[in-house]
Formats: structure tokens, C-alpha cells, sequence
């Protein structure tokens, strides 16, 4: 049944120790017979890679526990690694790390195909799937996203100052109806870049499944469409605010907040 496990137990979790270090790996791939399994890590925690992947049916949750935090930090000069080589499927389960998370290294965040719809969303069934962080992200790198299904970062206290980089698939991020500051997408003067060479990512800023239909969210982000295609999209959001990098209003004079370059589009449900 579902499974309730201790990240610092390592006589009974992992092979040899249990990874705490700048530069770990840790693999959780156990499926438990396909049942949710949760991981409390119960002390902060540092790897530089982390991969999960057991079986479609089978969803991770990794939480704090008692005192515990997750830093992906690959050592000097490196980048780490998150690998979801088998994302849930929908049926309202997901992978997810609800302990709060720190960036002491850019982490590039790669999402398997959902095999139901190949993206994570847009099907009844799939739409939850992916990997949702509702933890506070924090730290001073950004978040590069690959792979074709769903990254969801939920939290609009997160504080990471890098940039966030949506390569291929899916980003959602909440709807803060109408705040100025507030964002998932980490400090205001994050570069938010969607697509590149060869490949579609999309921004979707999604009040449906957080705050409920709230109208007037604000993105506060500069936003780069670049590469071959990539785009935001407002479907659920009516009306949609890009700010400037100082997170102000439309029309205020700075620094332009839309840039533009190759094949790339914009979809909104409202344009009146």
C-alpha cells in the first residue's frame, strides 16, 4: 500500500547511506507496487542529482518531515540535476516536493513524456501529472525546464534569483490576482526565456487548479520568446499584465518586459 519513508534511515532506504552531499546522487526508483510513496527527509538534505522514476502509477512526495530541506548544489562550478523519467499519469496523483528547496547550483529539471497525452495536461486524466514544487524555491541560481510534460511551481513566495529557462514542454506557474511582487517565477528581475532551438516551451499562468478564478494576475517577470517556438498563454487568466522588470504596470517607462525573436506566439482568452 502506500509507503511512508525516511530520507536519513539508511540502513533501511538506500544501498549505501543515504546521499547528503554536494555532488550526490540520489535514485529514488522503487515502486512500492505502484502505490504513492511519501519521503520525509527529516534534515536538510543536499544532492546534485536526483532521479526519480518507478512506474506510471506510482506518485513521490517528498516533504519535510521533521526539520528537512532539499539544496541541489552539484559542487563547483556544476549544474544539477532533476530527472522525473516516469511522471504520473493524472488521476489526481502527481510527483511533488512540498519541503521548501534552495539553489545553490542551476538545476535543470527533466520531464519525461506522460505517455497518455506526451505533455502532462490537457486531458482529463493527465492534466495534474508532472512535477509540482510547492515549496519555497530559493537561492541564487534559476531553473532551466527539458523534457515534454509539466513542471508546475506553485509557490508565489519562491525567492531564487536566476533565471528561469522553459526549453520544451510546459511551465505553470499561479495566478496572484493583480500583485506587483508576488511570483513563482522567483525575484522580480528574473529573465524568464520560453523555447528553444528546435523545441516548443510554454508559460501558463493557471489560476484553475490554486486560487480558483481569479481575475487580474500579474506577471512580473521579463519575458524572452526566443528559439523556434514558445509562448504565453492566458487561457485561464483574463486579463493578463506583463510588468515591467520592476514588476509595475503596463505603460510605466523602463526596461521593455516582451522580447520577441523567431517563430513564436501569444495566446489570450480575452483581447478586448
Amino acid at each position: 500500500g502506500t509507503g511512508l519513508y525516511n530520507w536519513n534511515d539508511a540502513s533501511s532506504n538506500w544501498t549505501s547511506g543515504f546521499p547528503n552531499a554536494p555532488g550526490a546522487v540520489a535514485n529514488i526508483t522503487s515502486n512500492a507496487g505502484n502505490f504513492p510513496q511519501t519521503i520525509n527527509l527529516n534534515t536538510g538534505v543536499t544532492v546534485g542529482t536526483l532521479n526519480l522514476g518507478a512506474g506510471a502509477n506510482c506518485d513521490y512526495t517528498i516533504a519535510a518531515g521533521t526539520g528537512g530541506s532539499l539544496t541541489f548544489d552539484a559542487g563547483t562550478g556544476g549544474t544539477a540535476y532533476l530527472t522525473d523519467s516516469t511522471p504520473t499519469d493524472g488521476y489526481g496523483q502527481r510527483d511533488q516536493i512540498v519541503a521548501n528547496v534552495t539553489l545553490n547550483s542551476p538545476l535543470t529539471i527533466n520531464m519525461a513524456a506522460i505517455t497518455q497525452d506526451g505533455y502532462g495536461i490537457y486531458n482529463s486524466s493527465a492534466y495534474f501529472g508532472g512535477l509540482w514544487i510547492t515549496g519555497v524555491v530559493s537561492g541564487g541560481n534559476g531553473i532551466t525546464k527539458t523534457g515534454p510534460s509539466a513542471l508546475w511551481l506553485q509557490n508565489t513566495s519562491n525567492s531564487f534569483t536566476g533565471p528561469v529557462n522553459v526549453q520544451e514542454g510546459y511551465l505553470f506557474v499561479p495566478d496572484v490576482a493583480g500583485s506587483t511582487t508576488a511570483s513563482a517565477l522567483g525575484g522580480t528581475s528574473n529573465t524568464v526565456t520560453l523555447g528553444g532551438t528546435g523545441t516548443i516551451g510554454h508559460l501558463t499562468v493557471d489560476s484553475v487548479w490554486s486560487v480558483g478564478w481569479l481575475w487580474g494576475a500579474t506577471l512580473v517577470n521579463p519575458i524572452k520568446l526566443t528559439g523556434e517556438g514558445g509562448g504565453i498563454d492566458a487561457a485561464w487568466v483574463d486579463p493578463l499584465y506583463i510588468g515591467t522588470t520592476i514588476g509595475v504596470a503596463p505603460g510605466t517607462v523602463g526596461t521593455p518586459t516582451l522580447l520577441i525573436q523567431g517563430a513564436n506566439n501569444l495566446w489570450f482568452a480575452n483581447t478586448t
